[in-house]
């Protein structure tokens, strides 16, 4: 999520748009204002030197896809790349706003609005929305963070979009990162979700993304609430 949301270039190359029959939308995961998110899985084993990751199946045609690692980067680096959409996604076909809203117990809570051109005539639209809850550290200094996304409203091609990270600073310079997500959509398989998250992992590692992050991107009522 983190997706390169190529999700939807994926998604896309199949799309049987005015075929497929309609299927019940889903209402997201985690009711952000009631209460703390709570974890969807528990994280795959950390295995030394290497990337573990995995995917299956759930109930009603929900597939989930997981990947976890060691990135020699501080938490701060990480944090930010996922502070900023645009650096997991692919930006030559998506355009996206971020509205940024203050809640408390929540370093940051974004809802994401999302335009991905999957081909000439055809756009697909969404919005997610993101938590981030600082669960040990402070907000300068975070030593391990939890981050749970939705999807919320959109496109019924995606009939189920939820997911989380986890970013647990081990030391100054590293930092291990567990991403998952768990999905239905049209012509979207669970191993192609692993190989996102694979590919997080490896743009994390590299610095190199679809896109530069050097300026912010543009916001309302930006602000932020530590817990």
């Amino acid at each position: 999520m983190v997706c390169s949301r190529s999700v939807l270039g994926a998604l896309a190359l199949g799309f049987t748009l005015f075929s497929s029959p309609a299927l019940a939308l889903d209402q997201g995961c985690f009711n952000y204002r009631a209460e703390k998110p709570k974890p969807l899985r528990a994280p795959l084993p950390l295995i030394p030197n290497k990337t573990n990751a995995a995917f299956g199946e759930l109930d009603h045609g929900v597939g989930w896809g997981a990947a976890r690692a060691v990135i020699n980067k501080p938490i701060q680096y990480v944090l930010d790349k996922f502070l900023d959409h645009r650096v997991v996604k692919d930006m030559s076909k998506t355009k996206l706003t971020v509205e940024s809203e203050v809640v408390p117990g929540y370093l940051a809570l974004h809802k994401v609005n999302l335009n991905v051109d999957v081909a000439s005539f055809i756009t697909i639209r969404w919005k997610e929305e993101w938590a981030y809850i600082l669960e040990e550290g402070t907000a300068k200094a975070p030593k391990r963070m939890h981050l749970y996304y939705q999807k919320i409203d959109g496109s019924r091609h995606i009939q189920h979009l939820c997911g989380e990270f986890i970013l647990v600073a081990r030391d100054a310079n590293s930092t291990d990162v567990y991403l998952y997500e768990q999905l239905r959509a049209t012509r979207r398989s669970a191993d192609a979700t692993m190989r996102m998250h694979q590919s997080t992992l490896d743009k994390l590692r590299t610095g190199k993304y679809e896109t530069p992050s050097a300026a912010p991107v543009a916001t309302s009522n930006d602000s932020k609430s530590g817990s």
